[in-house]
């Protein structure tokens, strides 16, 4: 616990910190991840059910570059498996499905990954998400590389 602590301790100074150049990519393009939060989500004690314990990131990516970039993906500790999804309605039945190929972002353009649509699926929990609790994503670009982020996990109607 002190080490999550610690860890989002120095990932808090590091994003804010305007030095850093996070969010920067060479010759000063960004693309810039915005408004992220997770759904909670209970693991109960003994394990997780045969399907395992979901839950999902929903965030906006805003590419202020030139050229495009790509999100392929990421990990995270709370998961054991962090990938792309959409929500679609097939036949009257909301399904969900891993996105091939990740989530292009055309340069001046912005991805919304929200509820219903486009969002991160965090799969197998590893521990309980907790309203009021902050976790780390590490997200792969194609682009950009990777980009650590801090969540918030809040009620599904707030943001």
């Amino acid at each position: 616990m002190k080490t999550r602590i610690l860890r989002v301790a120095v990932l808090m100074a590091t994003v804010l910190l305007p030095a850093c150049g996070w969010g920067e990519r060479p010759g000063g393009e960004g693309l810039a991840v915005e408004g992220a939060w997770a759904r909670p989500m209970t693991v109960v004690e003994g394990g997780p059910s045969p399907s395992g314990v979901h839950s999902a990131v929903y965030l906006t990516l805003r590419n202020e570059g030139r050229g495009p970039d790509r999100l392929l993906g990421g990990e995270t500790e709370v998961a054991e498996v962090l990938e792309v999804h959409e929500s679609r309605m097939e036949d009257g039945i909301m399904r969900m499905r891993p996105v091939e190929g990740g989530i292009r972002i055309p340069a001046g353009s912005v991805a919304e990954l929200r509820p219903g649509g486009l969002h991160l699926m965090l799969l197998n929990l590893r521990t309980s998400l907790v309203e009021g609790d902050t976790l780390v994503l590490s997200l792969q670009f194609e682009e950009s590389g990777t980009r650590e982020i801090l969540v918030p996990v809040r009620p599904v109607g707030e943001r």
